[in-house]
């Protein structure tokens, strides 16, 4: 699923006008950093941590999908709980992300997305950090398409 099809499923399951805000996004221990690829720091976004990646690909959604709004009452957050890359054979990416808003407890999501990894130690490094987008991506589409996901805006348990 691409950007634009997570797009659509977000403007498809959110309430009609809905706006949110998002909050804060944190890290388990787990999750606080970028994973080692072959015993080595891979660093996809310089500068940046995984959790900063997933809550502005997030915004950028809620955005494009015309329901952001900063000065919402209501605010989503999310807890990063699983960053994790596999670079040898058949490589994956693995994100767990739990979402809640300030009126719904919310729900936990996981994916994991394959990609062909490289024998060599720098081609394959860069071929995680280039599927890390798609895993993104891929996360999202978890997201948006949960049936909890427009509880986040109203507070009603689905899902």
């Amino acid at each position: 699923m691409t950007s634009i099809e997570n797009v659509l499923s977000i403007r498809k399951n959110a309430p009609a006008n809905a706006r949110v805000a998002l909050d804060e996004f944190e890290a388990t221990p787990n999750a606080a950093s970028w994973p080692d690829c072959r015993f080595e720091s891979l660093e996809v976004v310089p500068g940046k941590l995984p959790v900063q990646c997933i809550r502005e690909v997030f915004q950028e959604l809620l955005f494009h999908a015309q329901v952001y709004q900063a000065d919402t009452p209501v605010t989503i957050s999310g807890k990063l709980e699983e960053v994790d890359v596999i670079s040898i054979g058949a490589g994956h990416w693995a994100l767990t992300l739990s979402i809640k808003s300030n009126i719904s407890e919310g729900y936990t999501v996981s994916a994991r997305y394959n990609f062909d990894a490289a024998w060599r130690h720098d081609l394959a490094c860069r071929v995680a950090a280039a599927a890390f987008a798609p895993a993104v991506e891929k996360l999202f589409e978890q997201v948006v398409n949960h049936p909890g996901f427009s509880g986040l805006f109203t507070g009603s348990r689905t899902g």
